[in-house]
């Protein structure tokens, strides 16, 4: 983790796949160069309608699959949405939810399209003071020792969703997932993403799950302000050691009967080192991870 260059663009291309139910997930990241996000200015096009948001509260509890915006955008970019197509499409039983700290969004074609194609895409408004407050983080976020951080919004941002899993359960996904195959028969999963850590880019828990409430109690107890990704990859690698046991890269957890650890090949078998290789015509590159 430590060993990534911070003052390079880089783009991270994952492949993911689950043995015991046929799941397939292409992550696409981009890591820029600097990692306070800095949320563009956007100019409202006359012909793009506004669209009120409703409330978070109809959230579908334990069945939905999330995504979170949570840096107070009103629009989303064309690669999120593919996304967002390829979670509903796989899964046209079940809730996509979009939850935005946005009250609005810009209705842009794409959107209209997408909504129009798929009846189970919802965009919610997620009021994250109001989750943040009525959670045992409250003091934490109050504290605003996120907000004086090295980095606040990925700081804010990082927490919702061990937050929106613990209230209401479901299956969480990075906004920069493309699913392949239906993902509903796994539940209380993660995955390792290297030889030594476990990546939160796509989990799934029942509400109230104990293994979240000690990663919230972690976020709240042992917070560093200057370190990146501290209540990411570093925050869930640390619980699944402590409370698990777990020595990665074995995923035998020896104190987690109810949690899955699944290996580094099922949801990461390609290393974001290797990102060339998906830019070479090599067909039996292409065979392997894709088929």
């Amino acid at each position: 983790m430590t060993s990534r260059n911070q003052n390079l663009t880089k783009q991270k291309i994952f492949i993911s796949c689950c043995f015991v139910v046929p799941t397939f997930v292409l992550l696409l990241r981009i890591f820029y160069k600097d990692y306070k996000i800095k949320i563009p200015q956007v100019r409202n096009n006359p012909n793009e309608e506004l669209l009120s948001l409703p409330h978070e509260e109809v959230f579908d509890r334990e069945k939905s699959i999330f995504f979170i915006e949570g840096f107070g955008k009103n629009y989303i970019p064309a690669r999120m949405l593919c996304s967002i197509e390829s979670a509903a499409l796989v899964h046209n039983n079940t809730f996509i939810d979009v939850l935005m700290t946005s009250r609005t969004l810009q209705k842009s074609v794409q959107i209209r399209s997408l909504l129009k194609a798929y009846s189970n895409v919802r965009f919610l408004y997620l009021n994250a003071t109001t989750l943040y407050m009525k959670s045992p983080m409250s003091e934490w976020f109050l504290k605003e020792t996120w907000k004086n951080s090295k980095y606040p919004e990925i700081n804010f941002v990082d927490p919702l969703r061990y937050l929106l899993l613990f209230k209401y359960g479901g299956i969480y996904l990075d906004m920069d997932i493309i699913v392949l195959k239906n993902l509903k028969m796994l539940e209380n999963f993660a995955g390792l993403e290297s030889d030594s850590w476990v990546n939160c880019a796509v989990m799934g828990f029942r509400k109230g799950h104990p293994f979240l409430n000690d990663c919230i109690k972690e976020m709240t107890q042992h917070f560093d302000s200057e370190l990146w990704g501290v209540n990411g990859p570093k925050l869930i690698t640390k619980i699944f050691r402590r409370r698990c046991h777990a020595q990665p890269p074995d995923t035998t957890l020896k104190n987690c009967s109810d949690v899955r650890l699944f290996k580094r090949e099922v949801f990461y078998p390609i290393s974001w080192t290797k990102l060339d290789k998906f830019f070479e015509e090599d067909q039996e590159f292409t065979k392997h991870f894709v088929e």
